[in-house]
């Protein structure tokens, strides 16, 4: 969600460098205006953002989708307030094919589904249909595909599917085992001498109508009907003989303190997942005892064999299936040599470099602005 996309043009030497639109500084030369080419392909990429105006929820949104599912719709609708264009990521059980045509929208299972009428190929922007009830949508399928099928999706996740499913019955099965020892509060023995003992002359002998238990289990249920009662921590007095009190006695099931051994269970689980997961196993279980730089190590890490090649393909992806025809549907001719890149400074952690650009600045080997830069200072 913190990418920077930017558009680019090949250049004599066969690399893609970034469309410079930011205007000349203070002392600089006045930049030559963009070519119409280039400004086709810079509006191509400002076109892309989320509906306040920015992208870290679109491409935070794609992401996700990416590593849960491997595949997400890419949506461009009309906004029916702003009427600007609103781009979004939607699952495959949001957006769905209708077998009419056009595309059935489910925003949530009790929601009423919304139905979108799919413009034609050679359309890149929603249109406004005379039928006001169903919007236009322009709608691209992105997608990781499967090594055995290329039209299937692959993610990450696919991989810990079965070990989630154990994860989650290890969870029911403390879920169980904490519910039963909260029902199960242990056992009231009760002298059945007491309880006949307490009986009125001439009644049957039926321990469900001695006062005895009637009293304990007014007792046993106040507390929670009125936890501000005073009889929730007033004692239970009993009376009778003596030789009978000694055997009421409450006996207890099981041991708070006992460990479920499904814990240990989980631990394991949870490390064969992190190392099942295409994603470092550091960041899912935490740093540990990790320390300020290897933190920075694993960030190095994290982002040169997980993220990079997350975001290589988002913008291969947005660059195939949108700014390459889009670019050819208005006319320009050398569209293949644009693309659509990124910039990474603000994902990627870096240790402070602050102490070597002053030594460098010191020894004349480094610029104003780039000592400036580094240190995290604007020019005012």
């Amino acid at each position: 969600s913190k990418l920077r996309l930017f558009a680019a043009k090949l250049d004599e030497s066969g690399e893609m460098k970034e469309i410079d639109v930011a205007p000349a500084k203070e002392g600089e030369k006045e930049k030559p205006p963009l070519s119409q080419d280039d400004e086709a392909a810079v509006e191509a990429v400002a076109r892309i953002k989320d509906s306040s105006g920015g992208r870290s929820t679109l491409l935070g949104s794609w992401a996700r989708l990416m590593f849960l599912t491997g595949e997400t719709y890419l949506t461009v609708t009309i906004h029916p307030d702003t009427e600007e264009e609103v781009w979004e990521c939607l699952s495959s059980d949001e957006l769905r094919k209708s077998p009419g045509g056009g595309y059935v929208r489910y925003s949530a299972p009790s929601v009423v589904s919304e139905e979108l009428r799919d413009v034609p190929d050679d359309k890149f922007e929603p249109l406004e249909g005379k039928d006001e009830k169903k919007k236009t949508a322009v709608v691209y399928r992105l997608w990781r595909r499967h090594p055995r099928y290329s039209l299937l999706a692959d993610a990450p996740m696919r991989a810990c599917l079965s070990l989630f499913e154990e994860l989650q019955l290890l969870q029911l099965a403390v879920r169980a085992r904490a519910r039963s020892r909260l029902s199960g509060a242990g056992i009231l023995a009760v002298p059945t001498e007491i309880i006949f003992a307490n009986l009125p002359t001439g009644s049957e002998q039926d321990p469900k109508k001695s006062p005895i238990m009637d009293m304990l289990q007014r007792a046993a249920t106040t507390a929670i009907q009125n936890p501000g009662s005073a009889s929730a921590v007033v004692p239970i007095v009993i009376q009778g003989p003596a030789a009978h009190l000694k055997e009421l006695r409450w006996i207890p099931i099981g041991n708070a303190q006992e460990k479920y051994e499904e814990q240990g269970l989980r631990v394991e689980l949870l490390n064969r997942i992190a190392v099942g997961l295409d994603f470092p196993k550091e960041q899912l279980l935490g740093f540990g005892d990790a320390n300020h730089w290897t933190g920075f190590l694993v960030d190095d890490q994290t982002w040169g064999a997980h993220l990079q090649p997350m975001a290589n393909l988002l913008v291969e992806d947005l660059t195939g299936v949108y700014m390459q025809p889009y670019l050819k549907a208005q006319g320009v001719e050398d569209f293949a040599e644009y693309a659509i890149g990124y910039d990474a400074a603000e994902v990627v952690n870096n240790p402070d470099r602050n102490k070597d650009a002053q030594a460098l600045h010191e020894d004349g080997q480094l610029a104003d602005a780039t000592w400036r830069d580094v240190a995290g200072f604007t020019e005012a």
